[in-house]
């Protein structure tokens, strides 16, 4: 585990950053992404994840819950940036985000299956087992973007 307010590994050394489910917990989330920014390789790609709609909860600490906008806000860092979110539009459960280093992708041809995956999780309520479906699920994503990269 490591400390993302200050991530002990030098810049541009990682790939890709898997942030799921965890920035509800970190006090300083804008902190925390220009650190996972600091370390990306130049074309790294962040993937996050975050529940809005869901109990307030000590592992070890709960303190944000971010909609859309606040994951558009806080992926600045990055040029190209794709958000999407689970469950009704005013008051979705999960929000996700994509933060691309670099300007070789572009995400208009990820449009359409980050539509496909809204629509298959739009519910009131998050399933039973949304951990491990949002986990199936982001990883699926990864591997499009990852693609998208390696054809760019």
């Amino acid at each position: 585990m490591l400390n993302l307010h200050n991530i002990a590994l030098k810049e541009n050394t990682v790939g890709t950053v898997l942030c799921l489910d965890t920035l509800e917990h970190v006090e300083h989330p804008y902190r925390a992404i220009e650190e996972i920014c600091r370390v990306l390789k130049p074309n790294g790609i962040v993937i996050i994840s975050s529940v809005m709609n869901y109990p307030i909860h000590d592992f070890p600490c709960d303190y944000w819950r971010f909609t859309p906008e606040a994951f558009r806000s806080i992926l600045k860092p990055f040029p190209n940036v794709y958000i999407n979110y689970a469950g009704e539009d005013n008051f979705p459960h999960t929000v996700v985000g994509i933060g691309c280093k670099g300007t070789d992708i572009h995400f208009e041809d990820f449009e359409a299956a980050g539509g496909d995956w809204h629509h298959r999780w739009t519910e009131p309520e998050p399933p039973k087992n949304l951990t491990g479906k949002l986990k199936r699920e982001t990883l699926r994503v990864y591997h499009q973007v990852s693609n998208l990269l390696k054809n760019n």
